[in-house]
């Protein structure tokens, strides 16, 4: 559960700072569409496509009563890798097989 929410804590953290990243380069370079207009448009696209392909989808609450478990999942949340650069190549491949 920590995990997840850990995640999705990340995710908002990294869209905003897109987003804040997307409109000062926008006022270096005025004359395109607004990056709100931009964000609301891909908003509106991926929400239905989302409900296209999970129509039942439904918000459920979850509990969890175990503190270490809930550390260990922020924990691992936080090594996990989100898209960004992946593990340098600084050791030997592994063989094939």
């Amino acid at each position: 559960l920590s995990f997840g929410a850990r995640i999705g804590e990340r995710l908002r953290e990294a869209g905003h700072a897109a987003e804040v990243e997307a409109q000062d380069e926008q006022l270096h370079r005025p004359g395109g569409a607004s990056v709100t207009l931009v964000l609301a448009s891909r908003q509106a696209k991926v929400d239905r496509a989302f409900a296209e392909r999970f129509p039942r989808v439904q918000t459920k609450r979850v509990s969890s009563s175990s503190g270490a478990g809930h550390l260990l999942g922020r924990a691992a949340a936080d090594r996990s890798a989100l898209g960004g650069r992946g593990v340098g190549g600084g050791g030997p491949a592994l063989p094939p097989g």
